[in-house]
């Protein structure tokens, strides 16, 4: 189960409009998605339970009864977590980092 709090839409590339264009009714392109590639955490709670977060969107956690239903539940969180981020005019990521620290 995703935690997120709105419905999947597909981003669309850059708008179609242009100079060239202008004055015409054009029928709007298909919808493509874009590929991004995030690193996520993955740990086990308590109770079993997968727990997947992805630090580069605040707040954005899923989870599962098994580690693939947590990584298939953390994408669809992601997206939608995306959207809310678009609709709201933030970031859609924030800045994570590696840092080397001694053990």
């Amino acid at each position: 189960m995703a935690l997120a709090f709105a419905a999947v839409q597909p981003f669309l590339n850059p708008p179609y409009n242009s100079p060239r264009n202008a004055g015409l009714q054009l029928a709007p392109p298909p919808a493509t998605l874009d590929r991004m590639k995030l690193s996520v955490t993955v740990d086990r709670d308590e109770d079993g339970m997968w727990v997947v977060e992805c630090p580069a969107i605040p707040g954005c956690v899923s989870q599962g009864k098994t580690k693939a239903d947590a990584l298939k539940n953390i994408k669809e969180a992601i997206a939608l977590c995306l959207e809310v981020r678009a609709e709201r005019g933030l970031p859609l990521t924030v800045e994570t980092r590696q840092v080397e620290v001694a053990v």
